[in-house]
């Protein structure tokens, strides 16, 4: 049958796709999408199918994500796939498959030991705290937040020399860099074209602005998790493993605000998304992603998430808000910078200003 043969040719060509996938159905495979680093929401296993054939839904052979941020990357996986599939090739015959990348085994797998949301967790811990809100944390902010310009939080965030990506587009390869001691510059969106000075932008439109989480090299790398293609953002260009990102899309703004406020990690600034949200800028200090990775393994994706933490955040490519930028007309606002926080919880330090009487530290 027709399908069966086109079955059967898609299995042979599983390598366009990068990764590792698991077979859920007849023809139906599953794991994480090639173009997660785009997605504005983090990834999950389920988030990304590949049809070896025609799907019941009337889909044509090829890769599908929930996401959509990552069109671009999937589109030229299909072309690709699918010029392949569907080639003339009068000497093909099926084969045995070739299943190179294919795990069979339960959707999920891979994460199932992240703990789901426990909302009456969360109140359990923050019920017994002080409640604190924008005021409380600028108080005990040791740089004051009020009107900083993005510059100057990448200068005090980051260390002398570090290069840190900014986006006013969420799927560029970054289009300004910050160079720590130097200011900032405008990149080309093609290798080979020399970056030139320019302020960051503030007015990030409807979208807002973003930096990447850890400085990089600000040079272009071969990504082979993206078949092959060219990137300044990928995890080939990180310098340092030095930050993670805390933030939520489940739990009450209120409660969060107060469980990173009780957190014994060192949480060097809070901010908001422009909206609801609150991110929170954590120091990691890895000394390389191997050990990042065990990091979140053993400690911070066992425990963060069932308080509200989105697990899929916690990358150290993480695209999080530029902090003194508008998104819709709404300040990505700071409220918290203490470039030289340490494990000791917020709640357990004196303000040291009093925001009614100005700043005076």
């Amino acid at each position: 049958m027709a399908g069966e043969w086109i079955e059967g040719k898609a299995k042979t060509l599983l390598g366009i796709f990068p990764g590792q996938w698991n077979e859920v159905a007849p023809g139906v495979l599953q794991g994480h999408c090639p173009g997660e680093e785009y997605h504005s929401a983090g990834g999950a296993e389920t988030d990304c199918r590949i049809y070896l054939t025609y799907g019941a839904d009337g889909k044509q052979p090829g890769i599908y994500c929930f996401h959509q941020k990552c069109a671009s990357v999937l589109d030229a996986l299909n072309q690709s796939f699918r010029g392949a599939l569907f080639a003339k090739d009068p000497d093909w015959k099926p084969a045995r498959s070739v299943n190179e990348g294919v795990v069979t085994r339960s959707p999920r797998a891979k994460e199932a030991w992240i703990p789901d949301y426990n909302e009456a967790k969360l109140r359990g811990i923050t019920n017994a705290l002080q409640k604190v809100d924008e005021a409380w944390f600028m108080s005990r902010s040791r740089i004051d937040p009020r009107g900083l310009p993005p510059g100057e939080f990448l200068e005090h965030a980051f260390l002398p020399g570090d290069r840190v990506l900014v986006f006013s587009d969420f799927k560029s390869q970054g289009d300004y860099i910050w160079q720590v001691g130097k200011g900032g510059y405008r990149l080309a969106e093609e290798r080979g074209v020399p970056a030139v000075r320019s302020a960051v932008p503030t007015d990030g439109g409807e979208n807002g602005i973003w930096y990447m989480c850890n400085p990089v090299d600000g040079q272009w790398h071969i990504n082979p998790r993206r078949q092959g293609m060219y990137s300044r953002r990928s995890l080939e260009a990180v310098v340092r493993w030095q930050y993670m990102v805390l933030e939520t899309d489940v739990a009450p703004s209120a409660l969060w605000l107060s469980l990173l406020a009780w957190l014994p990690l060192a949480i060097i600034a809070i901010y908001s998304s422009g909206g609801r949200s609150w991110h929170a800028l954590t120091r990691v200090d890895m000394a390389s992603k191997a050990a990042y990775d065990e990091m979140l393994r053993r400690v911070a994706k066992r425990t963060l998430p069932i308080l509200g933490a989105d697990p899929g955040a916690m990358t150290p490519v993480r695209l999080t808000r530029l902090p003194g930028c508008t998104r819709a007309g709404n300040l990505q606002k700071l409220i918290y910078l203490n470039p030289r926080a340490t494990s000791k919880p917020i709640f357990q330090t004196f303000p040291i200003r009093d925001i009614g009487k100005g700043w005076n530290a």
